[in-house]
């Protein structure tokens, strides 16, 4: 195990922080629709910070997202666009999913799926701002087929209700555009229903979930400046993945990790935790089930490269102090 368990000085209980009373944002609403509703999760707990573009999340050209891509809840033939997505060629992979939306009903609850997915290509080739209009446009159709919640049971209309997931990948999505708040409320929404769900303890997919969901709040501190409390959330996260055998976001959280120690000079940790992201990725993805390694395995790599350089370079300039 890489973490170490015991709690650093003015690290924050994870679980009295996460079990905090939380707002509701109305279901159904765009989020602009409803700002009133939106509360700044934690800020009596700590001092406010300016937020900061998060390399990982923000870099197109290393982009790693704290939670994956939602292909395994389209019901359509997605193949073409899940090969694309394997491939790195997610423009392709984008547009096939685009099509798939245009081509299906528009009462059909697949709709805010395949928008989902959208949303999460577009931020898989660094279009914060698209992915975000894609959300916006999501959650005005959802309020458009509320009503249908009263239709008679054979009709071929179904309401959509949000679940975890949704409202991670709807936390992921603000976050890449910088709506801290939003991001925050949509995260704490998935808190507050895996803690409310009676099999949360029970359940190794929503022991999975939580992970992710921790993940995505260790991201959202980042972004906030707070590393050490996002270190106890990658801990929390890096555990319950490996339970899980979720390797693809275990290297995700190493990847952090690794950039958190890269920020605070610590060079030598930061090599350590890339070169067990990099191991856990060759040697224990299930192909199957893991889509993002061919790009995870890029962008550790690219970062084994920017850390061991800067190591050489301090070497060799110590070398010729000395």
């Amino acid at each position: 195990m890489i973490f170490a368990t015991a709690k650093r000085p003015g690290q924050t209980d994870l679980a009295a922080t996460l079990r905090l009373s939380l707002k509701r944002i109305p279901l159904g609403c765009p989020l602009n629709h409803c700002k009133t509703a939106i509360v700044n999760f934690g800020k009596h707990l700590f001092p406010p910070h300016d937020s900061t573009d998060w390399s990982l999340l923000r870099d197109g050209s290393r982009q790693v997202l704290p939670c994956p891509v939602p292909f395994h809840e389209c019901a359509q033939d997605v193949m073409p666009a899940v090969q694309g997505y394997v491939l790195g060629q997610f423009a392709d992979a984008r547009r096939f999913i685009e099509l798939r939306r245009l081509a299906t009903e528009h009462a059909d609850a697949q709709q805010w799926t395949l928008r989902l997915v959208e949303c999460m290509l577009n931020l898989e080739q660094g279009r914060a701002d698209a992915a975000w209009k894609h959300l916006q446009l999501g959650l005005t159709w959802r309020a458009c087929q509320e009503p249908v919640k009263e239709a008679p049971a054979a009709s071929s209309a179904t309401a959509v209700e949000l679940g975890v997931r949704d409202y991670l990948i709807m936390a992921t999505v603000a976050l890449a555009s910088d709506r801290i708040e939003a991001a925050e409320t949509y995260a704490s929404r998935a808190i507050e229903q895996i803690e409310n769900d009676p099999s949360s303890c029970l359940s190794d997919v929503l022991q999975d979930t939580r992970a992710d969901a921790m993940l995505v709040f260790a991201t959202i501190r980042l972004h906030q400046q707070r590393p050490g409390e996002a270190e106890t959330l990658l801990q929390y996260a890096y555990d319950a993945h490996m339970q899980a055998g979720d390797i693809e976001q275990v290297a995700t959280g190493l990847l952090l990790q690794a950039d958190i120690e890269l920020a605070g000079g610590r060079l030598t940790t930061a090599d350590s935790f890339l070169g067990e992201a990099r191991r856990l990725l060759s040697e224990k993805c299930d192909d199957t089930r893991h889509l993002r390694q061919s790009h995870l395995c890029t962008v550790v790599e690219k970062q084994l490269r920017l850390v061991r350089a800067r190591l050489a370079a301090e070497t060799g300039s110590s070398a010729r102090y000395n």
